[in-house]
């Protein structure tokens, strides 16, 4: 049996294990069948302007079940053009099937129809629905409009965006009012006829006076069939099930690429790892976590490292040749319109440091960090600039020995006070996976911070070391400092970053604070992550100056994977 064929025969056994604690009737049969998922998301507008924001969250069934999906951990955003290319591709990172994101377009952006997509790297399995697909337009005022796109008002036979209000069962919407004042607070509730547990978001954005695309709803998108479950026979591309899957490559022209050892290390996710290639040089990395930096520190970890050639890659990539387009219209009378509404962008956006969310910062992990036996911190001594001086002077439980002529290399003591020559430890400074030694013992050492110990033995993918010897610098610059000829640096698609949404609030001094700023929001209120678990919940927000109709959304999905839309509509005069 070759080695790919033992790699996708243990994939599948360990894939049924997980899905067997979920799917017991399913797995019981011969012919094992796996749950497939869909994917529905709910965005704010499907028009927009250059300059403006999409938000989306990001929801994931699980077919079968009709629940929030635990399978796949990771989610697919991407806006493709009509030329079929991506205008931007996020990485969602998804818990219990959810995640939320958002893009500002940017000003060199073309005007035209566009795909919003979402998608699962499982959903590559499914026959039919691959992809959640929405139309979106957009336009961009800023760049001139072909005038061929500019249609008589007579033409016009394309439907308003938004829709008539919704109600779903067991959920209502109340609305306080029907008209409010700019700067005025707006309460409304969520009531249930009975306690539930539902995941929702809630967007409040201006109804577009331009034609547009009809919003895709939680009940529309469930609409669409697709079957439920997936022979294992029919599996082409497996789950991200813990996380984010890399393919990577050895090429070489003159030497062997099979079962080959890569060092592969993300500093900010404390991941580090060693991984063997397959017969044809290739090699995969999964990456459980989230993590705040996309560097990616790639090494051969053989004595021979002259003449690899090492290279990352997606491991799948959609195919949008069958998308089909409508034809971008504007007519006679949105030409006013629009420009109205780019003077209110460009005010708005001038004051965007006053409303701009914030990023919520995950801390930088280390690896190992809960499992030193020892940790020298050198502020604590003596400070030498020699590393071997610092390995006589400070670290008792260590050792550096010349293996031969300037040629060295670092040793974890027994309980004897002896070392095994056979095999190194494990070495790693500011997270990132060494295997030349004498990079660290010419290293200065009054840039180090720590040194820390593990004195076990340390299993890492198939290898074995004599402990692990772990150094921080002061300034977590080692990598600039030896430069990218040592490790081969690849910058990743980054998981998007987890966000809090502010709230303009004028209550109380704020509305005299704030009385000079101008606030020409369409997007009044997004919130992606409701937990309603309560018969009523109850929210509020603030109009803004720019008058008009608005529309109050809601989506999701209850613990039984029901769905949830719900809408109103309420209007902003200073009348």
């Amino acid at each position: 049996m070759s080695i790919k064929k033992i790699v996708l025969f243990i994939g599948f056994v360990f894939f049924a294990i997980y899905l067997n604690g979920q799917n017991k009737s399913i797995l019981s049969s011969t012919d094992k069948k796996f749950p497939t998922e869909s994917v529905f998301i709910h965005y704010n507008s499907s028009l927009l302007f250059s300059g403006e924001t999409l938000y989306y969250k990001f929801y994931c069934l699980n077919n079968l079940s009709n629940k929030l999906s635990n399978i796949s951990k990771v989610g697919y955003v991407e806006l493709v053009g009509e030329n079929r290319q991506v205008v931007f591709k996020h990485k969602i990172a998804l818990n219990n099937g959810l995640g939320y994101g958002e893009f500002l377009l940017p000003s060199d952006i073309l005007s035209g129809n566009y795909k919003l997509i979402g998608y699962t790297l499982w959903m590559n399995n499914n026959q039919q629905n691959k992809f959640f697909i929405a139309d979106l337009k957009v336009i961009n005022p800023y760049k001139k409009i072909n005038e061929k796109t500019i249609k008589s008002d007579s033409l016009n036979t394309q439907p308003r965006v938004g829709t008539a209000a919704i109600q779903t069962k067991n959920y209502e919407l109340k609305l306080a009012n029907n008209v409010y004042k700019p700067r005025e607070e707006v309460r409304f509730s969520i009531v249930s006829n009975k306690v539930l547990q539902s995941d929702v978001s809630i967007s409040v954005h201006k109804v577009n006076n331009i034609s547009a695309p009809s919003l895709i709803t939680s009940y529309k998108s469930l609409n669409n069939t697709v079957s439920k479950t997936i022979s294992q026979s029919n599996i082409v591309t497996f789950p991200e099930i813990r996380g984010n899957i890399l393919k990577g490559t050895l090429k070489s022209d003159s030497l062997e690429v099979s079962n080959k050892k890569i060092a592969l290390s993300i500093p900010s996710a404390g991941l580090v790892n060693i991984v063997k290639t397959n017969e044809v040089g290739t090699f995969n990395l999964n990456i459980s976590e989230y993590h705040n930096n996309n560097d990616l520190y790639v090494q051969v970890f053989e004595n021979n490292t002259d003449n690899y050639k090492l290279d990352i890659a997606p491991s799948f990539k959609a195919d949008y040749k069958d998308l089909n387009f409508n034809k971008f219209e504007i007519f006679e009378s949105e030409v006013s319109k629009i420009l109205d509404r780019s003077i209110l962008n460009q005010i708005d956006n001038a004051y965007l440091f006053t409303k701009t969310d914030s990023i919520l910062v995950q801390e930088s992990k280390l690896p190992f960090s809960t499992s030193y036996d020892l940790e020298y911190n050198l502020d604590d001594y003596n400070r030498f600039s020699e590393m071997k001086e610092v390995f006589v002077e400070i670290i008792n439980q260590a050792q550096i020995y010349e293996v031969s002529n300037d040629n060295f290399q670092f040793a974890v003591l027994n309980q004897n006070g002896s070392y095994d020559k056979s095999i190194p430890p494990l070495l790693v400074i500011d997270g990132i996976i060494v295997k030349d030694a004498n990079l660290l013992v010419n290293y200065n050492a009054k840039s180090i911070k720590t040194i820390s110990i593990i004195k076990n033995k340390y299993y890492l993918g198939s290898d074995i070391f004599n402990g692990v010897i772990a150094f921080q610098t002061i300034n977590n610059d080692f990598n600039r400092k030896v430069g990218d000829f040592v490790f081969n640096k690849f910058q990743l698609y980054d998981l998007e970053k987890i966000k809090h949404y502010k709230n303009v609030s004028y209550k109380g001094k704020l509305l005299t604070q704030n009385s000079r700023i101008p606030d020409y929001r369409k997007q009044l209120f997004w919130n992606p992550s409701i937990k309603l678990n309560h018969q009523t919940s109850n929210f509020s927000f603030f109009t803004s100056d720019n008058t008009g109709q608005y529309e109050l959304r809601i989506e999701g999905f209850t613990e039984q994977g029901e769905p949830i839309s719900l809408s109103k509509t309420f209007k902003v005069t200073d009348e």
